[in-house]
């Protein structure tokens, strides 16, 4: 038997929230090594090195001047993300060839060899499909996304994936949720939500009437204001399963 697609030969069950909706980024995948460290390969590749602070100063700084438009196209994200590869290295004094080197670092986001999925993320999505839970994944992202997914065994566990760059909109405009939701022929009050920044993933949610849950792997504090909070996927799942027996 094929666990991956395994579910029960019960009888479906009626429930109020018989869908859980997810974000991607830090809530069941991280980027591993990190930005940080994709940077300091390049300056070890030319024989230097750099001070992690100094990384990340220069990335704060770009982020800072720079807006979220690039992810409703495929077109500006790979500018942007080419864009904050070089202008990273530039304010660090980069020694080597810049266009090698930001070609480098796109291709390795491209290949999706930086990222991971969390330790438990696997059997986690695997207990709500068994669960017999729909999921689905709302999520800023580029067209890489489904290849991650096929890569990892759980492509076809997401009855529902809708992807920032594949329709044009993104988080936190409501009418992303409001497009998966149709998509999933369901209300808000049908569904969970699983994310891990407040304004970009819970409070859009909430203010639709999704049910919402703190994913927070790295415990970063800050304002909540999420319905449950949860320190990992499996934990998220956990809170899911026992108020669906309540």
């Amino acid at each position: 038997m094929n666990l991956s697609n395994k579910r029960t030969n019960n009888p479906p069950r009626m429930r109020r929230r018989s869908w859980v909706f997810m974000d991607a980024g830090d809530t069941f995948i991280y980027g591993y090594p990190t930005f940080n460290d994709a940077i300091q390969d390049c300056f070890r590749a030319v024989d230097q090195e750099i001070d992690r602070k100094a990384v990340q100063n220069e990335l704060h700084q770009f982020l800072k001047q720079n807006s979220r438009d690039h992810i409703i196209s495929q077109e500006l994200f790979t500018d942007y993300f080419r864009s904050l590869y070089r202008a990273v290295l530039e304010g660090l004094s980069f020694p080597g060839n810049l266009d090698h080197y930001v070609d480098y670092l796109w291709r390795e986001w491209e290949a999706g060899r930086r990222l991971r999925l969390f330790d438990d993320a696997y059997a986690a999505l695997q207990r709500l499909r068994e669960a017999d839970f729909r999921m689905g994944i709302i999520s800023n992202w580029d067209g890489t996304f489904e290849k991650l997914l096929q890569r990892w065994g759980v492509a076809p566990w997401f009855d529902v994936q809708v992807v920032s760059c594949m329709v044009g909109m993104a988080k936190p405009d409501i009418k992303i949720f409001e497009y998966a939701l149709a998509q999933a022929g369901i209300a808000a009050e049908q569904a969970w939500y699983l994310g891990d920044q407040a304004d970009v993933d819970l409070i859009p949610a909430k203010t639709l009437g999704m049910k919402t849950i703190l994913v927070d792997y790295y415990y970063k504090g800050g304002v909540n204001t999420a319905d449950f909070t949860a320190g990992s996927m499996s934990e998220a799942v956990r809170i899911i399963l026992d108020t669906d027996a309540e």
